[in-house]
């Protein structure tokens, strides 16, 4: 019996991928509640302080430094709980709070199509002081 072996061009190419990674980054995030929501901020709280797994960022070997949840604070809204919290000259992006600065953004995964997206909108606040 003869075997044989065919390989295409297209066969031998490996995949690039492209991607951009972050170090040394620091986030924060302003989380707020409706009237009648299913998740408290207290239950929000409590997930933050302990994830059922091991956070990480994109990669299982890039576990988080520091916790998901370092403190608490009430403000009128998230542009002033944001102020109250270094650093406050960042950029802050709102799906909430409108400003003079619209942004698309493709990130939100589609149901049942894999790796398709669809859009969504975004104010970007910008405080005077950041470059």
């Amino acid at each position: 019996m003869k075997a044989r072996l065919e390989c295409s061009s297209a066969s031998l190419t490996s995949a690039h991928r492209r991607g951009a990674y972050l170090f040394d980054a620091a986030f924060t995030v302003a989380v707020g509640s409706k009237p009648g929501a299913s998740v408290t901020l207290t239950q929000l709280a409590a997930a933050l302080r302990q994830p059922l797994y091991t956070p990480s960022l994109g990669r299982r070997s890039c576990p988080l430094a520091r916790p998901l949840l370092e403190g608490e604070l009430e403000a009128e809204d998230a542009l002033a709980a944001l102020a109250k919290t270094a650093p406050v000259d960042g950029l802050v992006y709102s799906e909430t709070q409108q400003s003079d600065q619209p942004l698309r953004l493709r990130d939100v995964p589609l149901h049942g199509h894999k790796r398709q997206f669809g859009t969504r909108l975004v104010y970007l606040h910008k405080d005077p002081t950041c470059s």
